[in-house]
Formats: structure tokens, C-alpha cells, sequence
């Protein structure tokens, strides 16, 4: 009999994610069914999600839909169990709300430091101890402490969040056991991708990875991107949200899959295959018409950020782009900019301007050249209007008080 435990790790789902405003539903439905293939084909005992399920503590319809049919469809996994954590996107209460229920189908859900967060059971021969440690902010640890004995109360009064910290990892700890942690914050030496929150814990930076001594295994959540800091004698990582949450993050994005064998373990990293590709590019308006050659190959979607930068205005620029791409290629954003000639310095003769003489200094400062009469002279027109505008209000506004 196969006595080794096989754990499927992944976190930051952030389902109901949008990019500039663009949803990414359709990429999270692929990404689930593909974890579900992967659940089946791998045979895997325990799956853990280190939270941040949802990007918004009010997710989508669609979100939740995703979210309980996923884990309707992996209730009847044989023999998998869930374990499931939230993270600082999530709210607490609606991520609970289900929890009594889920527990008939294997799936634990722990969503605060101050609830249940210990879990012991066997698989095969092996006896099994989870720690639960969600995301949670100072008043949860202050919480906390009033809970515990005087001694343990007297270090808080010294503010040892530290001490707290560890006190909480290390209770219900049984080395005879496989000990293995779930966690959301932000842990060892880790690196922002640049599309997290940031978090605060006072007086720490981080949680060391010394507070976790007596754990085979901790698995973490809350950075987007793969980050490993495991050693010889324990799996510890974040492995990385599943889609990237930004044009620059070019990362592969991954799951991980660890075997435990007694005291011995070893990680299979796998990549999560995209539906769809994030592209940014920069481009000039000499090279506007020939965008359709960058994106030949059209075996997948391309959602695409696009930098113009120009060195006179440009009519009718944004429908001549979305004419001129293929159909697998979505826009998505797109900037434009002018070339960079410096700044106005004289604050004194900026204070001295109308609104028209500020508008010409800009065009002349941004395309290095006079503002044509007609732009000019628009600009003028459109200026009358609002002022036109607000004096119909005001004798509006008037006749009003008068009747």
C-alpha cells in the first residue's frame, strides 16, 4: 500500500477578478476545471487553498457560482479532504457562512485566528495534524491573548507579537505527527509581484520562518508569484496566484504538489496552462499599421495593453487600433503619450495664464510645436459652452428661489 500523502497547494484564486475592467471569469472557469483534472489524475489526499478565494468581500454572482460548483464537483473526489483559509480579500463572515454544511463533504473552512483552527485525523498510517492560520490583523492576536493564562497575558502587555505568534503555531503541536500549516500573511523573506495588498502587523515585518520549526509543511498565501523557502527538513512556499493580476507580471504561474513520506518529502511545481495572454507592449505611430504582424499566431487570446507614443495628435486613433487588430486580440488598454521635453518652471508666469494661454503652453510643451487655430479655437468654443451652461443654472437656480 502506498503510504505516502500527496497535498495539492494553491492560493489567491481572487475569483471575480477584473482587468481594467475586463473580466476574468472565463479564465477562472478554465483554471478550475483544469485543478479538478489534476485533482483526479493525481490521486491527491488533501487540498489546500491559502486564501484570497475572492478578489472583493462582495464577489460577483459569478464568482460565488464558480466557487460552489468547484466545490460541489470535488465533493465527490473519493477520499479527498479541503481545507480552505481566507485571506485578506475575503470577508470572514461570507466565507463561513457555508461552513457546517461543507464539513459533510470533507471541506473545512477557518476563517478567523479565534475559532477552531486545529485539526487531527489519520490517512492510511499516518497520523495527520493541520494548523489553520488565516489572515488576521492585530485586534484578532489581541483577542487572542485575553484568552490565554496570566503569564502568557503578562508577555502580551510587553507587546511580543512574536511571542503571540508562536504561542498560537505551537499549540496542540504532537512531533509524533505530520504537522502541517495553512497560512495567509506575509511570511520569511518574501518579494511583492506588485498587485498585493500591502499588510501590517505592528512591530513585525514578517513572520520568520523560525515560528515554524515544529512544521513538516507551510503552506502559504498573499503573494501573487511563486516563492520557495523550503529546506531539507520542510515544504514552506507561496506558490503564486493562478492568473496574473497585472501586464507585468510574466512569472509562470503555478500549483505545487507535495509527497510526504514520514520525515521525508519532495515538490512536483506544475504550470497552470492560460487561456489567455497577457501582452503589453510600446510601440510609435510609425509602427501603428503594422501591429497586425505581431500577433500571427492565433492559437490563443490576447488581452493587450498598448503605450502610443506620439509626436502630434492622432484623429480617430483608437478605432483606427481596434479596425486593425485581429479578432483574438482584445484591447484592453490603451495610453498614449507625447515626447518628453521637460516641465514649465516658471510657477509665476503659470499663475498669470487663462485657461486658453495654459492649454497652449501644454500642447506646445507636449508635441513641441504651436497649437493649431482650429484645436485652438475649439478649445475656446467648448469653454464658452460650460460657461454658457452654469449661467442658465444660476438664473434656473434663480427663478426657482423666486417662485
Amino acid at each position: 500500500m502506498n503510504e505516502r500523502i500527496k497535498i495539492l497547494h494553491t492560493s489567491d484564486w481572487h475569483l471575480g477578478k477584473k482587468l481594467y475592467s475586463f473580466s476574468r471569469n472565463e479564465e477562472h472557469k478554465y483554471f478550475l476545471n483544469w485543478l479538478i483534472n489534476c485533482l483526479e489524475k493525481e490521486k491527491i489526499d488533501l487540498l489546500f487553498i491559502s486564501g484570497d478565494v475572492f478578489d472583493s468581500p462582495t464577489p460577483a454572482n459569478s464568482a460565488i457560482e464558480d466557487y460552489f460548483s468547484f466545490l460541489h464537483r470535488i465533493s465527490s473526489i473519493k477520499d479527498l479532504k479541503t481545507f480552505i483559509i481566507s485571506g485578506n480579500h475575503d470577508s470572514q463572515n461570507f466565507l463561513q457562512a457555508p461552513a457546517e454544511l461543507l464539513k459533510h463533504f470533507n471541506i473545512e473552512v477557518v476563517t478567523n485566528i479565534n475559532d477552531k483552527v486545529d485539526f487531527e485525523f489519520k490517512i492510511r498510517n499516518t497520523n495527520i495534524h493541520i494548523k489553520c492560520f488565516p489572515y488576521f490583523r492585530t485586534t484578532d492576536l489581541i483577542k487572542y491573548a485575553h484568552g490565554l493564562d496570566h503569564n502568557t497575558q503578562n508577555k502580551f502587555e510587553d507587546y511580543d507579537f512574536q511571542y503571540l505568534i508562536e504561542h498560537f503555531l505551537n499549540k496542540s503541536i504532537d512531533k509524533n505527527n505530520l504537522n502541517l500549516c495553512l497560512a495567509h500573511h506575509l511570511f520569511a523573506n518574501y518579494h511583492l509581484s506588485g498587485s498585493e495588498i500591502g499588510l501590517h502587523l505592528s512591530g513585525l515585518d514578517s513572520i520568520p520562518k523560525e515560528s515554524f520549526l515544529n512544521y513538516n509543511g507551510v503552506f502559504l498565501g498573499h503573494i501573487h508569484k511563486k516563492q520557495d523557502f523550503s529546506d531539507k527538513q520542510k515544504y514552506m512556499a507561496y506558490c503564486g496566484s493562478p492568473l496574473a493580476h497585472r501586464f507585468s507580471e510574466t512569472n509562470k504561474k503555478q500549483i505545487a504538489i507535495i509527497e510526504f513520506d514520514n520525515d521525508k518529502y519532495q515538490t512536483n511545481w506544475i504550470n497552470v496552462p492560460t487561456l489567455k495572454e497577457l501582452l503589453s507592449l510600446n510601440i510609435t505611430k510609425y509602427e501603428i499599421d503594422n501591429l497586425p504582424e505581431t500577433f500571427q499566431d492565433e492559437s490563443k487570446e490576447i488581452l493587450l495593453e498598448l503605450f502610443i507614443t506620439l509626436d502630434e495628435p492622432y484623429p480617430n486613433l483608437y478605432e483606427k487600433i481596434r479596425t486593425i487588430l485581429p479578432k483574438h486580440v482584445k484591447l484592453l488598454s490603451l495610453q498614449i503619450s507625447g515626447q518628453q521635453y521637460g516641465q514649465i518652471k516658471d510657477y509665476k508666469k503659470i499663475n498669470g495664464l487663462n485657461v486658453t494661454e495654459l492649454f497652449s503652453d501644454f500642447y506646445k510643451d507636449k508635441y513641441q510645436k504651436e497649437i493649431p487655430l482650429h484645436i485652438k479655437k475649439n478649445f475656446e468654443n467648448i469653454q464658452q459652452e460650460i460657461l454658457d451652461s452654469k449661467i442658465v443654472q444660476q438664473q434656473n437656480d434663480g427663478v426657482a428661489n423666486e417662485v
